[in-house]
């Protein structure tokens, strides 16, 4: 039996899961050159739609990421050790778990509070805005199938650029909003 399709090993792990589980950043998957026009559109604020995209607080939500990821990490470690199979992606974690955490320091390093809050920000249709650069890395998330190519990202930040230079915070700003 398998931990992450029984629900009654689930409950029965020693971290406890989230009750609601936030959608995943997902729309159709898009070619470099299709990302280029994107990122165009998204430069000139055409884009309606970003996937679930709202303001929030960044250094409360990486703090929050961290915890359910080591939550997720220990409930996986306690099933495996009681004899129970796990998925390939659970093995995964337990093996480069400090591959995740290591990660996830970076990102708390290279994007303080104060940084992040002075990022040049984008109008979302409801008269929010959230900072120009997470909405280049959130739009490429849901579009390449959460799937990191150099080539397609630079795509998508090229097709913003040629509309609107991004700022040298912002392009320090991208690989870690990307993670």
């Amino acid at each position: 039996m398998n931990i992450q399709t029984d629900p009654t090993q689930m409950e029965k792990s020693s971290a406890s899961f989230p009750a609601i589980t936030e959608e995943p950043i997902r729309s159709n998957f898009l070619p470099e050159e299709r990302l280029r026009t994107l990122g165009t559109s998204l430069a000139k604020g055409d884009v309606n739609d970003l996937f679930g995209l709202g303001p929030f607080d960044f250094q409360p939500r990486i703090r929050d990421s961290a915890r359910k990821v080591l939550e997720v990490y220990r409930s996986t470690n306690a099933a495996q050790a009681r004899g129970e199979t796990i998925t390939p992606a659970a093995q995964w974690l337990l093996d480069n778990n400090y591959l995740v955490e290591e990660t996830i320091f970076q990102v708390k390093r290279d994007l303080p509070h104060r940084f992040y809050r002075e990022l040049p920000t984008l109008k979302l249709r409801d008269g929010a805005s959230v900072p120009r650069a997470l909405a280049l890395a959130w739009t490429y998330v849901a579009h390449s199938d959460s799937s990191v190519s150099a080539a397609m990202f630079k795509a998508i930040v090229e097709g913003f650029q040629a509309v609107e230079p991004l700022k040298i915070g912002e392009l320090w700003a991208l690989p870690s909003l990307l993670r």
